[in-house]
């Protein structure tokens, strides 16, 4: 002792096994100048510092609804919000610079989640799960059932490339309205034991998350719509201006390219049984390669493949349907496999006289119902 009365919490363990905090009080006795004992009393404060530690959780999680809900109403963009959001929550679960996480999007046409926000990862798990199969994941099961998984396991992708070590795994269902737009999943030390306050709280940060997610979706469908407008009457001007076939053709390509943000458009058309290509445009020389190096960018037989199903049916063609084996004999699958496309019939009177093409990175542009409504329309234009 200083000499001086002194105040400091204990924490001993009741004849219950119960955990009671003290407040002890300790004031030394002096004769002479020296201290000849000590006079300690407590009292117990365990209901004070429970409340109190209570009330500091709360405030904790109003911080951060109120983080997440600024951040999902700061911007519309899809990628900002997610990133931003994703950003916030790992800071919630306060986790330093072991921060790992990430959120799936659902991707209902092709049956898939797909990486649209990443932290702290590997560059192969990137890579490997860029889109991932709905019935091959915890997180697909996130999806079908709209409840949060927590467990600690041994990650499927032990001894592969992208595996990270032992960790927990709490994987949050995004939902707006009651249904799963996406998912958001979190990498926790293994000895991390989350309690049912941050369940909750993870829960409602999920729900937030989700309601921003569908009102990026909207801005996003009606921008894509106000463009696709502004392209279909573009073009009806440009075609109603011009009866040179090239100049026609060189005109949807172009627009289409900027319109669709693809990273390659084509137009075949039919000559002497053989599929020619009249018009093209490329994002850039490194896609123009590996494009080129396909059967689909260049002269092909009109009985090749899928080719030749659009051409006898009419009907377009998508990567998310299509067994990609069938598009042609492929010199470079894995090409296809990272992009998405359409196959979109030129018809004059009912009969198919070539086909316009769309290619654009997943990562970048995913062709949506609207999409392929508006193609057709373009394509029919082209063909009138």
């Amino acid at each position: 002792l200083a000499g001086r009365p002194q105040t400091h919490e204990v924490n001993v363990v009741a004849a219950s096994s119960q955990i009671i905090i003290l407040s002890v009080n300790t004031t030394p006795l002096i004769e002479e100048g020296q201290i000849v004992s000590i006079v300690s009393f407590g009292h117990d404060i365990t209901d004070r510092e429970k409340a109190e530690r209570e009330l500091e959780r709360r405030n904790r999680e109003l911080a951060a609804h109120n983080a997440i809900t600024a951040t999902v109403s700061q911007s519309l963009d899809m990628t900002r919000v997610l990133n931003n959001t994703l950003e916030k929550t790992l800071q919630v679960m306060q986790l330093g610079g072991e921060a790992k996480g990430g959120i799936f999007l659902v991707n209902e046409r092709a049956g898939e989640l797909h990486l649209a926000a990443l932290r702290g990862l590997p560059p192969e798990f990137i890579e490997r799960e860029t889109a991932v199969k709905l019935d091959k994941c915890l997180c697909g099961q996130v999806v079908r059932t709209g409840e949060i998984i927590d467990t600690t396991r041994v990650d499927p992708w032990q001894g592969r490339p992208g595996w990270v070590e032992p960790h927990g795994h709490l994987i949050v269902p995004l939902k707006s309205k009651g249904h799963v737009l996406g998912v958001m999943f979190l990498y926790l030390p293994a000895a991390h034991r989350t309690t049912d306050q941050e369940m909750q709280l993870l829960t409602a940060i999920g729900n937030q998350i989700g309601v921003g997610i569908e009102n990026a979706q909207l801005y996003e469908r009606l921008e894509a719509q106000a463009r696709n407008l502004e392209l279909l009457y573009d073009l009806g001007r440009r075609f109603s201006a011009s009866l040179e076939p090239q100049e026609v053709l060189s005109q949807v390509v172009h627009r289409c390219a900027q319109v669709f943000e693809t990273n390659v458009c084509l137009v075949h058309l039919i000559e002497d049984g053989q599929l020619v290509v009249r018009a093209s445009h490329y994002s850039d020389d490194i896609e123009r390669a590996q494009a080129e190096a396909l059967p689909l960018a260049r002269s092909l037989p009109v009985d090749a493949g899928l080719i030749a199903q659009v051409i006898a049916t009419g009907d377009m063609a998508q990567s998310v349907r299509a067994d990609l084996a069938s598009v042609a004999p492929l010199d470079n699958m894995g090409y296809l496999q990272s992009h998405e496309w359409l196959l979109v019939p030129l018809r004059v009177k009912g009969r198919v006289f070539g086909i316009l093409t769309l290619i654009a990175r997943r990562e970048r542009r995913r062709f949506s119902g609207h999409d392929t409504t508006v193609a057709q329309e373009i394509a029919n234009q082209a063909a009138d």
